[in-house]
């Protein structure tokens, strides 16, 4: 399978978990979760296309190779997982993946506006 074929988990894949994402991440699922946090509307879309790339195959092989093609430097061997066991855990967590509740007014909670001009916060 062709990575271009799952336009969003290549997306995390390439942007996310990119050769140097151990000097931003601390582990790969927070490289995942920030990909999420960044794109929360393709959530998702991110775990419907790990289980067409896992119906696709479940060849530990295939799946590192197409984890390589989309532009992922991660082994789940290292973190004592699997390939297929690693992807369904990425589907479970975009699954439940929620974005933080906007507060609607009337509230109770001080309402924030526009920066002041001035760059010096005023008490609201």
């Amino acid at each position: 399978m062709d990575p271009a074929d799952l336009p969003t988990l290549r997306a995390c894949f390439a942007t996310y978990l990119y050769q140097s994402w151990r000097q931003e991440f601390a582990h790969v699922d927070d490289a995942v979760r920030a990909f999420l946090g960044d794109a929360p509307g393709r959530a998702a879309a991110l775990a419907d296309e790990v289980q067409v790339l896992l119906a696709a195959t479940t060849d530990e092989a295939e799946l590192d190779a197409w984890s390589t093609a989309a532009g992922a430097d991660y082994l789940p061997s290292d973190d004592g997982r699997t390939f297929r066991g690693w992807l369904e855990a990425v589907a479970v967590t975009a699954r439940g993946f929620h974005t933080p509740a906007t507060p609607s007014p009337g509230l109770g909670l001080p309402s924030i506006g526009p920066p002041h001009p001035s760059g010096v916060e005023e008490d609201r």
